[in-house]
């Protein structure tokens, strides 16, 4: 079996980059096309992609101790988390500080809705997705997944326990009650009090521990003949992937939040297939430059609001101490920007983007890979 699934790894932080894309908003640019505009549901590729990653490493293991395996899972999630949820707190702390000090008006007050300090406590557990009481996307909104993320980890740990035959019935029927609950929202709503993401993460997060399974049984058959020569071709292989591609694309384009488990399925195949890195596409995914952004994907992942937060805040006190420079306006779908020149707003997407990745690296390393070391 691999050590790792290179090609994945590049998927995860060019879906990261996605997801950056969907939260920015800049007219006659790429983030306006149907394809970015659908890039939130890469979120539940991500509960895919850590379902099969985590049964690769955990699944099949005679021995596992619940002290090793908490501690590499919480030290996997909680120090760039909680890092960014103190940058969250400091950042409404400013705003507080410069309403009252320096009369800047912003959209909303200070430790309001959202950003309300009942928020901070089930945040700082990773548990804003779980509480009924809680709102998922308070502060750094993409942390509800990372929520749903960590406790299905410990419900993976126990069904590991359960011994080799036991834990893969438990892991077909854990993702098949998903599918069902998708399907009946109503008897989640009637029966469970978490919340529609941590359905999500049910689904998705299982259905990629299958999708390992489904692995493990592929891997068995001889794909190579007797003389050395693969029945797959590189290039039936290639095609294959390019067509996966291709109506990954398309879907996502099309997404209108109601086809999520036809996408989710979709996911599975993807990370099924391209595991085994048979095709030039997996080839090209594992040059340095998607190998790097996967590295990073974690970072980028969580530390993008904070930063776009923090832009949005800078143009909008621009805005306020001269107000002829304003070139923003709220729609629905959040805050957009126009500077009137679309190579001009082309140039400021790229430059953010730059500043998002600049900042991931440095978290990489100065939080990620310390604290994970």
């Amino acid at each position: 079996m691999k050590d790792r699934f290179s090609a994945l790894d590049s998927f995860r932080g060019l879906a990261a980059l996605c997801v950056v894309m969907y939260h920015m908003h800049f007219v006659d640019t790429l983030t306006e096309s149907s394809f970015f505009r659908g890039s939130f549901i890469f979120v539940d590729f991500f509960f895919v992609l850590s379902g099969f990653v985590l049964a690769h490493g955990y699944g099949f293991r005679t021995k596992i101790k619940f002290k090793d395996f908490l501690q590499r899972r919480a030290l996997r999630l909680f120090p760039l988390h909680i890092l960014m949820l103190i940058g969250f707190i400091m950042f409404e702390a400013t705003r507080l500080a410069a309403t009252y000090l320096f009369e800047v008006s912003f959209n909303s007050i200070p430790f309001s809705g959202s950003q309300d300090i009942s928020e901070i406590l089930p945040n700082l557990l990773l548990l804003q997705a779980w509480l009924p009481s809680a709102d998922p996307f308070s502060f750094n909104a993409p942390s509800w997944s990372i929520s749903v993320e960590f406790y299905l980890y410990l419900v993976l740990f126990i069904t590991i326990l359960t011994g080799n035959r036991s834990k893969q019935i438990l892991w077909l029927l854990l993702a098949s009650a998903g599918v069902y609950l998708t399907l009946n929202t109503d008897v989640w709503k009637a029966y469970f009090g978490f919340s529609n993401e941590v359905l999500r993460g049910l689904v998705g997060f299982f259905g990629g521990v299958v999708m390992y399974l489904c692995y493990r049984l592929i891997s068995r058959f001889k794909l190579v003949n007797s003389s050395g020569r693969s029945w797959l071709t590189k290039t039936l292989f290639t095609a294959y992937e390019l067509i996966l591609v291709i109506a990954t694309v398309r879907l996502v384009s099309f997404n209108d939040s109601t086809n999520n488990l036809s996408l989710i399925s979709l996911f599975c195949i993807v990370v099924l297939s391209f595991s085994f890195q048979r095709g030039w596409i997996s080839t090209l995914l594992n040059i340095k430059i998607f190998q790097y952004l996967g590295k990073i994907s974690y970072s980028i992942y969580l530390t993008h609001s904070l930063v776009l937060l923090c832009v949005n805040a800078l143009i909008i006190a621009v805005q306020n101490w001269a107000p002829g420079a304003g070139f923003t306006f709220v729609e629905a779908g959040g805050r957009h920007f126009d500077s009137g020149l679309t190579w001009l707003n082309y140039g400021l997407l790229i430059a953010i983007l730059l500043l998002v990745i600049v900042v991931s690296h440095n978290t990489y390393y100065r939080v990620e890979r310390r604290f994970y070391k």
